[in-house]
């Protein structure tokens, strides 16, 4: 929440990341960007998860994911919703911020001059034109795969509708108006185990996971570092949520099936 980040906030802090996750934008997200201004601080959207996601304003006007903070990012992954097997994308609102990001890409080359002219320590992160083919043709599809998406986290939450009225089971609250990308469909446990969930959907050759297991500030890289001193308490969540399959290689019959056996699994 805005409430959270401003009291984790120091004279040290230049930029924050929200990651809109699984594909979901929090409505939180318009608090946080005016607290952003407030505070001089850029606001960076992480957008992986979310190609093409939603979220409405309090004045009812929407707003795409990406196009809220002063820089997003956005990853081509061979997993996502908006593919080219690699890569990703940076958007943003400076001009200046955009030169430095193009010269950082293309090995340090100042753009836009015929002659080479090295203006920065750069590496190559160029988009290949072939993968940007692939982005563009499925960038042409997006809508539509959103809208398969769609329909099959409403059989999800069919299916499953009377282990949520009975609160074994929570997905994602989706705020009115909201588009969430359903790049994951997550649900929370409250009464069984993932790993047991999951162990058993596994035996029927359902791969459902737990993602992001530690999380990012108890990973060797930063588990011991200086400057993660404050983590709001994220464990009640990464300890009970699992990810079931969607994607386009899944029919309805196949969520009927997953529903099927994850309810087995709960009356185990």
């Amino acid at each position: 929440s805005a409430h959270t980040i401003e009291s984790a906030i120091t004279p040290q802090t230049k930029a924050i990341v929200i990651v809109h996750f699984a594909g979901l934008i929090s409505p939180d997200i318009f608090a946080i960007a005016t607290l952003c201004k407030q505070r001089h601080i850029t606001l960076i959207e992480d957008c992986s998860h979310a190609h093409g996601a939603i979220a409405i304003d309090s004045k009812g006007k929407s707003h795409k994911a990406g196009s809220i903070g002063d820089i997003a990012v956005f990853s081509f992954y061979s997993t996502k919703i908006l593919t080219c097997g690699e890569g990703g994308m940076i958007v943003c609102k400076n001009k200046d911020f955009a030169f430095t990001c193009r010269s950082l890409a293309n090995r340090g080359l100042k753009p836009y001059e015929e002659q080479e002219q090295f203006i920065t320590l750069g590496s190559n992160y160029r988009l290949p034109e072939f993968s940007a083919i692939m982005g563009l043709s499925g960038l042409a599809a997006l809508e539509s795969q959103l809208a398969y998406r769609q329909k099959l986290s409403l059989a999800y939450k069919q299916y499953l509708h009377t282990f949520i009225k009975n609160k074994t089971i929570s997905p994602q609250a989706i705020p009115s108006g909201f588009r969430h990308s359903f790049w994951r469909f997550i649900i929370f446990l409250h009464k069984h185990s993932p790993d047991n969930i999951i162990k058993y959907l596994k035996s029927y050759h359902i791969y459902a996971d737990a993602p992001y297991k530690p999380l990012l500030h108890k990973q060797p890289l930063l588990a011991n570092h200086p400057l993660v001193s404050y983590v709001p308490s994220t464990q009640p969540t990464i300890e009970n949520h699992i990810s079931l399959p969607i994607h386009m290689g899944i029919k309805l019959k196949d969520v009927r099936f997953i529903t099927s056996k994850l309810k087995e699994a709960f009356n185990e």
